[in-house]
């Protein structure tokens, strides 16, 4: 819908005024949910947790790694104004390749949510790797690579907002997971943030830094990963 305002060059206003319908159908939504799930704490069934029930050395690990996977992610944003100033994309076009790269998210967030259920922190693995290089293709692939890596960032960030979230739930006994889900928050935010920092700061420097800089903490992540791929959550 925005893309198709800006075609007809109805502005950056009225495009954003759009943003209010789904913003309405989403607080809808939760207002009805809520209604008809006034505890859903409830909904849990006791005892069956099999994690530890304290934040062990191997969640420790964990946590630390994926924090360095939000580290070495720069954000859309910074994609699309790179893509936009060496006039790969126009901004009629930004939205609609920001919608294509979500449907990639979400149906590799259904996929890694299904291979996680087979083999674990395995499929953590390899949504991390299957996003290693997107920065690369990114930044340095025109417009062929612009698209790769964006496919490729969609697939990393698929895995970051389901399965990497699910291994803590694995890990952590249920009456302890929200003291882990907070530590684990913080640490991807700050991790985030510091990163995000770096990667401008590089950008305006030298882009090749900024793509090896993201590689690097993927791979950083990857190692980590794999030290504790083997070892049994509860």
């Amino acid at each position: 819908l925005i893309s198709t305002f800006l075609y007809f060059r109805l502005g950056y206003e009225a495009s954003f005024m759009l943003l209010a319908i789904p913003a309405v159908i989403a607080i809808s939504l939760l207002a009805a949910a809520k209604k008809m799930f006034p505890h859903p704490e409830r909904l849990v069934t006791e005892g069956i947790g099999r994690g530890k029930n304290k934040i062990t050395k191997t969640l420790w690990i964990y946590i630390i790694a994926v924090s360095f996977v939000g580290m070495g992610t720069s954000d859309f944003p910074l994609i699309a104004y790179h893509a936009k100033k060496i006039s790969l994309i126009g901004d009629v076009y930004i939205p609609l390749v920001y919608s294509l790269t979500t449907v990639v998210t979400g149906l590799s967030a259904l996929l890694f949510g299904r291979l996680f259920d087979r083999v674990g922190i395995t499929a953590v693995i390899a949504g991390v790797a299957c996003s290693t290089t997107f920065a690369w293709f990114a930044f340095f692939g025109g417009v062929a690579g612009l698209f790769i890596g964006l496919a490729m960032w969609g697939i990393g960030m698929g895995a970051q907002e389901s399965v990497m979230k699910a291994v803590i739930a694995d890990m952590m006994r249920e009456e302890h997971r929200g003291m882990a889900f907070g530590i684990f928050n913080a640490s991807y935010g700050v991790f985030s943030f510091v990163g995000s920092v770096i990667i401008g700061l590089l950008y305006d420097t030298n882009i090749s830094y900024l793509v090896y800089f993201s590689i690097a903490s993927h791979i950083v992540a990857i190692v980590m990963l794999t030290m504790i791929s083997g070892r049994r959550f509860y």
